[in-house]
Formats: C-alpha cells, structure tokens, sequence
C-alpha cells in the first residue's frame, strides 16, 4: 500500500478516509485518502496486473466503508464509519 499523501498528510486539512493495519497486530501502518487504486504487481513482471478474485472479495470488504482518522490518548486511530445511506457506500 502506499500512502498517497505529502510530507503534512491530514493536517492541510484534507479528509482522511482509510487506514492501513498491520496483519496480527493493532499497528497502523499506513493512511489512505481519496481515490486509489490496488494491484497485483509480482516481482517477476514489470506490469501491474489483476487481483486474483480471493484478493479482489477481500480488499472491496475492507475498503467499502471510510474510517474517521483521530488522536486519542496520544495514538491515532481508525473509527470505522457507515454512510446513512446505500448509494453513499462505496
């Protein structure tokens, strides 16, 4: 995943949409915001390809809705939110 933000990531005031998690653990490693693309990109091909249909399934589930990105206590966190209405979802 790469974290398409600049050097000030949510603090010019941009809207922060979705974090990252490190498998097994509560580490976030990183912040996604806006609009992203994710891709198959093996080592042995200069190309982004496909999602095999496993990977594809797993990454809509778990981007289909935004998360709220806040400080407490000293840690960031994501707070996962639902829009109100079926035609807001991703």
């Amino acid at each position: 995943m790469y974290n398409m933000s600049d050097e000030h990531g949510g603090e010019s005031g941009w809207e922060i949409e979705k974090c990252y998690m490190k498998e097994n653990s509560r580490e976030m490693l990183d912040i996604i915001f806006g609009q992203f693309f994710i891709a198959d990109a093996p080592i042995e091909s200069e190309n982004f390809q496909s999602l095999p249909k496993n990977l594809a399934e797993k990454y809509k589930e778990k981007f289909k809705y935004p998360e709220r990105i806040a400080k407490v206590n000293g840690e960031i966190v994501a707070v996962p939110f639902k829009p109100k209405t079926k035609e807001a979802e991703r």
